[in-house]
């Protein structure tokens, strides 16, 4: 299944901080690339960014959540949706 994750950059959250967080959120991205969990990531003006992840369920889609380093240190929340792609990506 594929899970779109949308992550939005809490209101109050420092810049500085967000900016200093980048490389670990990356990095994290990367990994899970490799792992083929994430299928496609991007960043989403300057608002936060989207994950196009699989997962067996929900469940397993908010732990991949909650293991990006940026919610980690308390700067995004996301929201979780499944999505019904049109057109088989792999």
């Amino acid at each position: 299944m594929y899970f779109l994750l949308i992550n939005r950059i809490k209101a109050g959250a420092a810049r500085e901080t967000v900016m200093g967080a980048v490389s670990s959120h990356v990095a994290w991205i990367k990994e899970q690339i490799a792992n083929g969990l994430i299928a496609q990531s991007g960043k989403w003006g300057d608002r936060g960014g989207m994950l196009l992840v699989r997962a067996e369920n929900i469940e397993e889609a908010e732990r991949m959540a909650n293991s990006d380093p940026f919610m980690k240190m308390g700067l995004v929340e996301y929201e979780i949706d499944r999505l019904f792609p049109d057109v088989r990506i792999d």
